[in-house]
């Protein structure tokens, strides 16, 4: 399985500054207690990448999940890719677009997604691609009436043609500003894509549906939160692209907006 990495390293002073803070947010300086931060490497050497690796980064990491995203759990699963919901040519002949339901199997339920891709046609090698996660849902993305439409809980947005917490037609390519699909595709390279909420939905449910799901009886104070289960489900995206023939998933550029980066 492939693990994605998603901790910001500058992020440790802020979970060592706030570390054990519970009360109402203080704006005044004055106000901010003592504290002392420890050393950025622990000790007087700088070290090497090995060292770094092997040593530093490590207890950071824990930092990071233990104070702010939360532990990911370790769990058995499986995962299965189906054969493309859609599989077209599109854009004057130079674009496929394909649309996979992929299975994460665990002991505790079973999670389905369905990843967005477009690649080259004409192309004689597998295309690298650029892999990220969308806020609302495959279908906004690009105006295509063969998109899915997620089943999945979605936020609201006006601008976007999404009321009700639920993925109509009218909202089919309403994001599509943000995914220059043709012009990376002419470049040679491909583009895929997961809706979020099929990963975790963004509102406060417990964290009790979707990837949560899979381990609830394992929950505990500091186990995975929203973005940790977004993080998680572009590792099984990233597996997911693993069997796709047309795709190099040895060369995966990871993006994301915002919370989604």
């Amino acid at each position: 399985m492939h693990c994605v990495n998603k901790w910001i390293g500058l992020l440790v002073i802020l979970c060592i500054a706030t570390k054990g803070v519970t009360q109402s947010v203080n704006y005044e300086e004055e106000q901010v207690p003592p504290y002392a931060l420890p050393g950025l490497w622990n000790s007087d050497r700088q070290p090497d990448s090995a060292a770094w690796l092997s040593e530093y980064r490590p207890p950071l990491l824990d930092l990071l999940a233990g104070e702010m995203f939360g532990h990911i759990p370790n769990m058995d699963m499986s995962i299965s890719i189906g054969s493309p919901k859609c599989d077209e040519v599109i854009l004057d002949d130079k674009v496929r677009m394909q649309e996979y339901p992929v299975s994460v199997r665990a002991s505790e339920g079973v999670l389905l997604f369905h990843i967005l891709i477009f690649s080259p046609v004409e192309s004689n090698k597998p295309s690298p691609v650029f892999l990220g996660l969308n806020f609302v849902g495959n279908h906004t993305i690009f105006p295509n009436a063969q998109i899915g439409l997620t089943p999945n809980w979605i936020p609201e947005r006006k601008k976007e043609k999404l009321i009700g917490h639920t993925a109509t037609d009218a909202s089919r390519g309403t994001m599509a500003r943000r995914w220059p699909v043709e012009a990376i595709v002419a470049r040679g390279y491909a583009v895929a894509t997961v809706y979020c909420g099929e990963f975790d939905p963004d509102f406060d449910d417990g964290f009790s549906n979707a990837a949560h799901a899979l381990t609830a009886a394992q929950r505990t104070e500091s186990s995975w939160g929203t973005i940790a289960a977004w993080a998680w489900g572009l590792s099984r995206a990233l597996d997911a692209l693993e069997d796709i023939s047309h795709i190099d998933a040895s060369r995966v550029a990871v993006l994301g907006h915002s919370r989604l980066g």
